[in-house]
């Protein structure tokens, strides 16, 4: 194991020196369970994809992606929205 200090705010330090009574394990313990956790949730995090990433993705893959999943989720009606956004966002009496 590797040595290492951390600051902690006291709120979190107490929560922790709680938990870690009422688990009779010490406070380190409940520190590295805690962290294994949090980076395992991370690794299952959907990540953003660069337009080179994007590029190499099978079709199958990029439906699959969650942000692709919102894509026409709202529908305004609106057919010419591109062209005429700033009278939709300002009216008709724009600068």
């Amino acid at each position: 194991m590797i040595r290492t200090q951390v600051y902690l705010p006291e709120d979190l330090y107490e929560e922790a020196r709680r938990v870690s009574y009422e688990r009779k394990m010490s406070i380190a313990g409940v520190v590295r369970e805690a962290l294994a956790e949090y980076l395992v949730a991370e690794k299952t995090k959907p990540k953003a994809v660069t337009l080179e990433e994007e590029r190499e993705l099978s079709e199958e893959e990029l439906k699959n992606h969650p942000l692709y999943q919102i894509i026409g989720m709202c529908s305004t009606g609106i057919e010419d929205g591109a062209e005429k956004h700033d009278y939709y966002l300002y009216g008709e009496n724009m600068s």
